[in-house]
């Protein structure tokens, strides 16, 4: 089955605590576990077949994203559901979109719902709060 083990409370740096996360001894016991829609798999696959990357990776503990490092180096992929972030270069980072993603034009927000406009007061004609009771009058 997965060949993962949950991992003890990580460190980093001195005295620095990390949240808990599962760890894995392979890439793909991480993808299995991770449940990614089947379209991203296989462009997940792709992009990892471009680079080497150690095996052992881990999963955060929100369940947000797979992260792993490039082998022999310091430099993390973030293994998200709809997109896959890693750094080329020094401080450059790449956001590869997934075929699905929830990303929508404009961020990461669906909408801000219904929102009133402020009206007029009938009496000095300012803009009145909310509440409908004019600040001034």
């Amino acid at each position: 089955m997965l060949s993962a083990s949950l991992a003890q409370t990580a460190r980093h740096g001195e005295g620095a605590k990390m949240p808990d996360r599962r760890t894995f001894d392979t890439i793909e016991a991480a993808l299995e576990a991770f449940n990614l829609p089947s379209d991203n798999l296989a462009a997940v696959r792709d992009h990892l077949s471009e680079r080497e990357y150690e095996q052992r990776c881990y999963i955060v503990s929100s369940g947000q994203y797979i992260g792993l490092k490039e082998a022999g180096s310091l430099k993390t992929v973030y293994i998200n559901r709809g997109f896959i972030d890693y750094r080329d270069g020094e401080n450059d980072w790449t956001r590869i979109l997934l075929p699905s993603n929830k990303i929508r034009d404009g961020g990461y927000t669906q909408g801000k719902g219904y929102q009133r406009e402020a009206q007029a007061c009938p009496n000095c004609g300012s803009r009145m709060p909310l509440s409908g009771v004019c600040d001034l009058c």
